[in-house]
């Protein structure tokens, strides 16, 4: 019965690892108690030693998993570590027989006889994990897409958050976020800031005369352009009803401002030539190019000027104001 049982666990342990060798205490020679047919490629006699052993499996572990079996190349750091554990165990990837790399788990563990309570022999196990190293790449890639999907969500409702609505431009919390990371990124990139503020004119009369679809359609129609004209990177934002900001940390050597003032009239001329709205759309703005940006804190000071050069334009242009 006994016997059978032995056998039994011989084969429980066969079944198991695909390596099974035994240490000797003093002579630290390898007995190979069972070797399969894709790891014949070790050559591992019973005249070797544990650090020759040790050597052929280093040899055919993955480059970028040597590392973590490093240490154990010595048989005296494997004899401290495993007097303070049962058995120590590795995951690293094994060439097989066909050159191929093949998840394993290397476990060194304690073998000595219930009636030996000194010295020390070790068992040295071979395990493949191919499959289970396959289901954690599943569940880990399968974690991955939902934390990506749960990420993609979470970007959507934060623009959202940020974003107005009626004309798909930052609202006063996009500004709130933006204003920091423009005022950085011009910092950090030696870069010039660039503000404008624009306003519709005429709103009220728009209102007014022909309605508030009108009113909104003005809107829509000033908020177009600036899509069309602002500079490369910059946030374009509806600080009220008709009055926008415009944001960009822009290059020292280029000014912006001739350029998106042409295509902003551009813009309007072309709608004002093909509307058949009994009305016209027009807007006022002001441009703020600063290139030391070292001392300022927030945009106040810049919107501010801004502000006053559109309100400059507006007293001179503004076909509803009175």
């Amino acid at each position: 019965m006994r016997q059978d049982i032995s056998a039994w666990i011989d084969n429980a342990i066969r079944s198991l690892y695909g390596i099974v060798i035994h240490i000797e205490e003093k002579t630290l020679l390898c007995n190979v108690i069972d070797q399969d047919d894709e790891y014949a490629n070790l050559k591992i006699g019973k005249d070797n030693t544990y650090s020759e052993l040790f050597d052929e499996v280093y040899r055919n572990v993955h480059p970028e998993d040597r590392d973590k079996l490093y240490p154990c190349s010595s048989a005296e750091y494997v004899h401290r570590l495993l007097s303070r554990e049962v058995s120590v165990y590795f995951d690293c990837r094994l060439r097989d027989t066909h050159s191929l790399y093949r998840w394993v788990r290397i476990t060194l563990c304690n073998a000595r006889e219930a009636e030996n309570t000194t010295g020390q022999e070790y068992l040295f196990l071979v395990q493949d994990i191919s499959a289970q190293k396959e289901e954690e790449k599943r569940k880990e890639a399968e974690l991955e897409e939902k934390l990506y999907d749960l990420q993609s969500r979470y970007d959507r409702l934060f623009e959202e958050n940020m974003t107005d609505a009626q004309t798909g431009c930052y609202n006063r919390k996009g500004l709130a976020y933006y204003e920091g990371i423009v005022l950085n990124e011009a910092r950090d990139y030696g870069r010039s800031l660039f503000v404008c503020v624009l306003d519709l004119n005429g709103l009220k009369h728009l209102n007014d005369t022909y309605g508030h679809a009108a009113g909104d359609e003005g809107i829509r129609v000033v908020s177009d352009a600036l899509k069309q004209a602002v500079p490369e990177g910059a946030r374009i934002i509806r600080t009220g009803g008709d009055e926008f900001l415009i944001i960009a940390a822009v290059d020292n050597d280029y000014d912006f401002s001739l350029e998106m003032e042409t295509k902003i009239v551009r813009r309007l001329a072309a709608y004002n030539q093909t509307s058949n709205n009994p009305f016209e759309v027009s807007a006022s703005y002001g441009f703020v190019m600063c290139a030391d940006v070292s001392e300022l804190v927030t945009l106040d000071e810049l919107i501010e000027e801004a502000d006053k050069k559109m309100y400059s334009m507006k007293v001179k242009t503004d076909p509803y104001r009175r």
